[in-house]
């Protein structure tokens, strides 16, 4: 049945985390694709170079965490406290979560990154949503796991432009087609 309606499906890594999923409908069906974002609780297998060894070693030891995660972009806290363990490497400073730190043990800088690039979000306040989603998911997503979060019908728009068009839909049904008389007295 599904083959009936579907054009296509496309499936896109976008960070370590994050995949988009695109569904291109035929043409009776709908004229724009539904896109959606997926986050896995797993990331693929990451191998360490003898440069990124020595640099994890000069500052693992006292540097801020939030550093540290933008140096090694694609791994999660998790894996570089996995690695700096592995190669003998102990922190000075405190492991306590402070509240300036907005990353969670399982989530990769580039998730947040990536993610924003991809729907060109460059407003401030859309990528803390963006970070928040994130965060959120990675936080309840297990290894082996994926969440699934649908975006309206759209292709690489911003969430602030889609929550527009929802409420200027909402607008005009309420209004009866006639959006301008909102502001009307």
């Amino acid at each position: 049945m599904l083959r009936l309606l579907v054009k296509n499906v496309q499936v896109e890594r976008i960070a370590p985390h994050v995949y988009s999923l695109c569904v291109n409908w035929i043409d009776p069906v709908a004229a724009r694709p539904d896109t959606g974002l997926i986050y896995t609780g797993s990331s693929p297998m990451q191998r360490w170079s003898t440069e990124e060894e020595e640099t994890l070693r000069a500052i693992y030891p006292q540097g801020e965490k939030q550093e540290i995660l933008q140096i090694f972009p694609d791994s999660s806290w998790d894996i570089i406290v996995k690695r700096a363990s592995k190669l003998g490497i102990k922190r000075k400073c405190s492991h306590t979560r402070l509240e300036s730190d907005p990353f969670y043990r399982w989530t990769a800088y580039n998730d947040w990154i990536k993610t924003c690039e991809y729907y060109g979000i460059e407003q401030e306040k859309e990528r803390e949503e963006i970070l928040e989603m994130l965060l959120n998911y990675s936080a309840k997503t297990k290894k082996q796991e994926l969440v699934f979060l649908w975006l309206l019908p759209a292709a690489k728009i911003t969430l602030r432009a889609q929550l527009e068009s929802i409420e200027g839909n909402i607008m005009t049904h309420i209004l009866g087609g006639n959006k301008s008389s909102a502001t009307s007295p």
